[in-house]
């Protein structure tokens, strides 16, 4: 078995692996070199571009297949967080578990000789831009990647949902309580419509719902059509009324009317208020994901 450092040589194949093991993956369709490559560095590469540096793709090969990819970098230190260190990305073919440990050990190793204690893994903050839905970290699906972690000592964080509504219908209710709409759409990328509903209870802003087309993360057939929802607030002594179900609603109606028919959204794992919202207007579940965090020795 070889570790290598990726070459631009080994895109394409990169990309075949890559669209293949992720083809269970809800909201994962195959991706080309084009849209992968920008996903990879520079500054819209993440969430938290900014942050990074060092950055490292490896693979793991036997008998000239590629049987393992990890993406490792740098991140500064933040008020929250310490310098540490980034797996991007780490997968590995079922099967072929000595790739992913030996990839594994390898980013450890890196992040060990730059002098960082901790190691954060699969987190939302750093996936690529195609991959799942926005705030979605390592796929249930890939289960043996989350063994892989659990038996080197990584504990889980940031658990998120995965939730959607494909051919959303419904009949739009009344607004429960006497609000004002104001409808702020734009058009941050071609063919992407991205919306901030906010709804006002006489002079004081009630409630927020923000969502954008998917194709703003994945331009590609199969994204075209779903919408996704990124932020939902209504404020602390207006809730219990329904604002936030009628908000989701009238955004969605509105995104209806502009040719979307499908919702996906990410929920966090112990908000069961909102998971209790989505799951009763018709949302279903179709992925758990977490990150995962190490205290290097």
């Amino acid at each position: 078995m070889t570790i290598e450092d990726l070459t631009t040589a080994d895109m394409e194949v990169l990309a075949s692996t890559w669209n293949e093991w992720l083809a269970d993956v809800p909201h994962c369709p195959p991706v080309g070199v084009a849209v992968i490559e920008p996903g990879l560095d520079g500054d819209d590469c993440c969430k938290a571009a900014e942050r990074l540096s060092d950055s490292n793709l490896w693979t793991a090969s036997e008998r000239g297949a590629v049987t393992g990819v990890a993406h490792i970098a740098l991140e500064a230190a933040t008020e929250q967080t310490p310098r540490r260190g980034v797996l991007r990305f780490l997968a590995y073919q079922p099967g072929h578990r000595r790739a992913g440990q030996l990839l594994l050990e390898t980013a450890e190793s890196m992040v060990r000789e730059a002098g960082a204690s901790e190691l954060i893994a699969w987190h939302y903050d750093h996936t690529y831009p195609w991959y799942h839905a926005e705030h979605a970290c390592l796929s249930g699906r890939l289960d043996h990647v989350h063994a892989l972690f659990g038996v080197n000592g990584y504990l889980p964080v940031n658990g998120e949902l995965v939730l959607d509504w494909p051919n959303y219908a419904f009949s739009l209710p009344r607004a429960p309580l006497p609000v004002s709409l104001d409808w702020q759409w734009s058009e941050p990328l071609p063919t992407v419509d991205e919306l901030e509903l906010v709804a006002y209870h006489g002079e004081r802003q009630a409630g927020i719902c923000v969502c954008i087309g998917q194709t703003a993360f994945q331009p590609v057939r199969e994204a075209l059509g779903w919408v996704y929802i990124r932020w939902l607030h209504v404020e602390r002594d207006l809730r219990g009324h329904g604002l936030g179900r009628y908000l989701v609603l009238a955004a969605l109606d509105a995104y209806r009317r502009r040719g979307y028919r499908h919702a996906v959204i990410c929920v966090m794992n112990e908000n069961y208020p909102a998971r209790l919202l989505y799951t009763n207007l018709g949302f279903r579940t179709v992925d758990w994901t977490c990150a995962y965090h190490k205290t290097l020795s």
